[in-house]
């Protein structure tokens, strides 16, 4: 999959008039980073540095705080990095390999006759042929009207 600015801009919010980075910056990263959220994270760590290096400021009633701004973006970083490494942005080739497939486990029947065998286990509650039918009878017999 090719990395865009147009889809970097979106998962950081960095969109035109207000944009922080420009398109050199863009193309940087992606020329760094092949995973997209790794790359989103990138920005974001560079938009995060950025308003690392700005003051707040108050003129009047105004206020201007990037201190808000760089932990947002600090944050952002770290949920991009975080979504980069949970397997959401792999490639198609990377899940038609195998990559990413659910794995059944379980016991083996060999431990469960080896669990049967030990004498020091409790014993189950329930067994298997605890619920046959003592009769040898399929036929359900109530007292009360007889032969269904």
């Amino acid at each position: 999959m090719t990395i865009t600015e147009a889809q970097l801009r979106i998962l950081v919010s960095d969109r035109i008039p207000n944009n922080v980075l420009d398109s050199v910056d863009y193309t940087a990263i992606i020329a760094m980073e092949t995973n997209l959220y790794r790359a989103a994270a990138l920005v974001a760590q560079s938009i995060a540095a950025y308003f690392a290096t700005k003051i707040d400021t108050t003129v009047g009633p105004v206020k201007i705080q990037n201190s808000q701004k760089f932990k947002h973006y600090t944050d952002l970083a770290g949920k991009l990095e975080k979504r980069a490494t949970s397997g959401k942005s792999k490639d198609d080739a990377f899940l038609a390999s195998g990559g990413g497939a659910p794995v059944l486990t379980g016991v083996s029947n060999t431990e469960i006759d080896t669990a049967h065998e030990d004498t020091d286990r409790y014993k189950p509650a329930f067994k298997r042929g605890d619920l046959d039918n003592p009769s040898g009878s399929d036929d359900i017999v109530d007292p009360t009207i007889g032969e269904y």
